[in-house]
């Protein structure tokens, strides 16, 4: 975060307080969930909107980082990253033997005929 960009989040917490600004992140993003369903069905300004509102819940975020402190959110970030490789590369490892199934099956029926 920016030197400007903190003053200005902690003017805003000054100015509301922690527990409405967890409120506006929640409606925040509540209104992305809409503007990414509205993205998925191609409806028209749907990316401009989702790219709004991936900037409010963003800008949000880091409002909340002021109080709730960077260092939890990093750490709980790092696992989180941890296990999204995990589950890459267990799924990529998954589907490598679904389609060397596959193949093979496609090969054993050639054979039979």
């Amino acid at each position: 975060m920016k030197n400007e960009e903190i003053k200005l989040y902690g003017a805003a917490l000054a100015l509301w307080g922690d527990d409405i600004q967890l409120l506006m992140l929640a409606e925040e993003c509540a209104e992305l969930a809409t503007a990414v369903m509205h993205f998925r069905r191609k409806r028209k300004g749907a990316y401009e909107e989702l790219v709004e509102e991936i900037a409010d819940v963003s800008i949000m975020v880091d409002q909340c980082k002021l109080f709730i402190g960077t260092e939890p959110i990093e750490n709980a970030r790092e696992k989180k990253l941890v296990r999204l490789a995990r589950l890459i590369e267990a799924e990529t490892l998954r589907k490598r033997i679904e389609a060397e199934e596959k193949d093979k099956g496609r090969r054993d029926e050639k054979e039979t005929l």
